[in-house]
């Protein structure tokens, strides 16, 4: 800290002195030199609305001061002033140097003639008649003559009439020299952009990036002071010109301040005061957007406020900072605090506290210059920090690697004891593994032939069940049938005894017999006895067809089947598993086609579900003839549709999520493995179909079996 002072007090010292160093020349007779002063009186025409006529006869007040300064204001202001040529040439150049004035209209008289000349910001800079961003007439006063003028001011920022008055060509010597050092400051502000976004495009930090749009701003903001954006950036868009004294100087700020928070890190240092840039930066857009499109002199007012505000506010935080011990922190608070003085000194002189001259002219140019410098100097610091601290990071890097190193040598010994150790271990484990899976896969081999067993068994029970019934009714038919049979033989043996001799005793003894026999009883009970046998023996033939049928379990070969067929024969071979348990009904699409599938596994499907369901009835309450299983199919797309469907109890939902997994069942001890439904997935998986289920608690179940017509 004692440092940074030591630095402001020597350059406060230089200031002083550069101030008092720089005089005036007071005259109001053109030599060949400069007339910077003159002996002006003053008029203010706050209605704005008088003309020169009514001037003339106004009180004008003498102006004391070097430069006239007549603040900021809406008022239209008149100044009348002699200049007496004594150049040896006819007519002068006259400039105001002041590039903020809005309108500048010059009046004399030529005998009893008005004529004036006028500058205006409205006007496109190629339309002026002298080619100058400053207000510029020429004036016709006669060598050795005197004249006397009017000029009407009207102004929004800070009106000041740094007046200059001689020959052209020293007029324009003047000017070679401003735009010599405007030059100056503009290569600076260049090259200093330039640089920092070269080191922003090697290095990707985003401090410099946010210190090249604060340089621009700042140079923009600076160089409007001396008309140069509107002479050469845009010199025919005037409403830029008009509204440049309110962009320029707000994004100055609100640049400067981002740049502090990324240089300075102040969103870690400093989280709470961060968050006071959101309403600079909203007082700086609100100041603007008053300014140009409502009342000009209340934004001016309020942008000059805030942007005092944020200078506190960023020379606060630089002091905070420093007072930490934060190394870009001082050399934040140096650059800062020259570009300070250099605002407090354009301020002063605007104020008139300290006179207009050369240096507090370009005061602000000055210490923004110098802080520009020595923010760049600041960021380039910052990278040998950066070095330092990634050459110390790499030597404490190679270190830990070399310890890490030491520590993987020493590891690696145990490590290797340790890695063969595990591989025996793991090599034990697989030889325990391999002989747990033997034996998982010869359990699981065992339970699907249980399965299919236990299916086998099932339907070799509906057989002998269905097969009994046909042939008991065939058995018990051929009794009565034999003795029917004999009596009819004996009929018809007592006929072959008949002959002339004894015709009339054996006819009366053959009516006797028929009589006795009841042969008309016997011829019908004859043809019952042969229907009924015929019966069975037609039902035996389709428990046949549907053995046959269904008996394809273990075929391999892919097949053309019908799967409607397929459904019917597995019915037959169920039917003794529910009748008298419950009601079945059919109903079959007869567009199905025949389909690629291996017939005997999907059978074994079909049972498993139809056994579920037929079972499933028979755990509710239902009387027999309300208990129902649907069986249906349809042809969807190129899919077969098997839907098996039953009003039972239907699953719980807590059940439905594994109704698949192997071993998994509702039923009661020994009424089922749990293997059918899993199987019944697998076989349907292994067709490239799949099974749905909608099962509601209560209602009953349906299971929706969807196959490819070709696999």
């Amino acid at each position: 800290m004692k440092k940074i002072l030591s630095i402001l007090n020597l350059f406060s010292l230089v200031v002083l002195v550069s101030v008092r160093c720089y005089g005036n020349v007071q005259n109001n007779e053109i030599g060949d030199s400069l007339v910077q002063e003159l002996e002006m009186y003053l008029y203010e025409d706050v209605s704005g609305l008088l003309d020169l006529v009514s001037v003339e006869s106004a009180e004008f007040e003498l102006i004391t001061e070097t430069v006239p300064n007549l603040g900021v204001s809406g008022s239209t202001f008149w100044v009348r002033f002699s200049v007496l040529n004594n150049t040896g040439e006819n007519g002068l150049l006259f400039q105001i140097e002041n590039p903020s004035l809005d309108f500048v209209r010059l009046y004399w008289r030529e005998e009893s003639k008005v004529c004036s000349q006028q500058f205006s910001d409205k006007q496109c800079f190629n339309e002026r008649d002298i080619k100058s961003p400053f207000p510029s007439f020429v004036l016709s006063v006669q060598n050795q003559n005197v004249q006397e003028f009017y000029l009407q001011i009207r102004g929004k920022e800070q009106i000041q009439l740094p007046v200059f008055i001689g020959k052209k060509t020293v007029l324009m010597e003047h000017s070679s020299r401003l735009n010599f050092w405007v030059g100056i400051y503009a290569g600076i502000i260049l090259l200093m952009a330039l640089y920092n976004l070269s080191i922003y495009v090697a290095v990707r930090d985003k401090s410099y990036l946010s210190y090249v749009l604060f340089i621009l701003a700042v140079g923009f903001a600076q160089l409007i002071n001396h008309g140069v954006l509107s002479q050469y950036l845009y010199p025919n868009q005037p409403w830029l010109s008009s509204i440049e004294f309110f962009i320029y100087p707000a994004l100055a700020g609100i640049t400067g301040m981002a740049f502090q928070r990324e240089f300075l890190q102040v969103r870690k240092a400093l989280p709470q005061m961060t968050k006071l840039i959101y309403g600079f930066v909203g007082i700086y857009i609100l100041s603007a957007i008053t300014g140009i499109w409502f009342d000009h002199i209340i934004g001016y007012h309020l942008m000059q406020v805030c942007a005092m505000l944020v200078s506190i506010y960023m020379l606060t935080i630089s002091i905070i900072l420093a007072r930490q011990n934060l190394r870009e922190a001082n050399f934040f608070l140096i650059a800062w605090s020259f570009f300070l003085i250099g605002v407090i000194l354009f301020i002063l002189k605007d104020n008139g506290i300290v006179p207009y001259n050369q240096f507090t002219k370009h005061s602000m140019e000055i210490g923004s210059a110098l802080e520009l410098v020595l923010l760049s100097i600041a960021l380039a610091d910052k990278i040998n920090i950066y070095k330092k601290e990634k050459e110390e990071s790499q030597a404490q890097a190679l270190e830990a690697l070399q310890e890490n190193e030491r520590m993987v040598r020493e590891q690696n010994v145990i490590l290797e004891r340790r890695v063969e150790e595990r591989t025996s271990a793991l090599q034990q484990s697989n030889n325990d593994l391999g002989i747990a899976i033997d034996d998982l896969q010869q359990t699981q081999a065992q339970l699907v032939d249980a399965e299919k067993m236990a299916s086998l068994g099932q339907m070799t029970a509906g057989i002998a069940h269905e097969l009994n019934n046909p042939i008991n009714f065939v058995s018990s038919n051929i009794s009565p049938l034999k003795r029917d049979v004999q009596d009819v033989f004996e009929v018809i043996d007592l006929y072959g005894e008949m002959d002339e001799s004894n015709f009339g005793a054996k006819l009366a003894e053959v009516n006797s017999l028929k009589e006795e026999i009841e042969l008309d009883y016997v011829r019908t009970e004859i043809d019952q006895l042969l229907n009924g046998i015929a019966d069975g023996a037609e039902r035996t033939a389709e428990i046949v067809k549907g053995l046959r049928v269904f008996s394809r379990l273990d075929e391999d070969a892919l097949k053309m089947a019908d799967i409607n067929e397929c459904l019917e024969s597995t019915l037959v071979i169920l039917r003794s598993n529910f009748k008298n348990k419950c009601v079945i009904e059919t109903s079959y699409d007869e567009n199905i086609k025949e389909i690629h599938c291996f017939p005997g596994k999907l059978n074994q499907v079909f049972m498993n579900i139809l056994n579920n369901a037929v079972q499933a009835t028979t755990y509710t309450d239902k009387a027999v003839e309300d208990r129902l299983v649907s069986v249906s199919t349809a042809l969807v797309d190129d899919n077969v549709v098997v839907s098996i469907k039953d009003n039972g109890n239907g699953i719980k939902p807590e059940d439905q999520s594994k109704i698949f997994d192997p071993f998994f069942t509702t039923k009661k001890v020994g009424e089922g493995t749990g293997l059918g439904l899993s199987i019944a997935l697998g076989i349907v998986n292994d067709h490239k179909g799949s099974i749905k289920v909608n099962s509601t608690s209560g209602i009953g179940s349906e299971f929706i079996l969807t196959l490819p017509t070709n696999l």
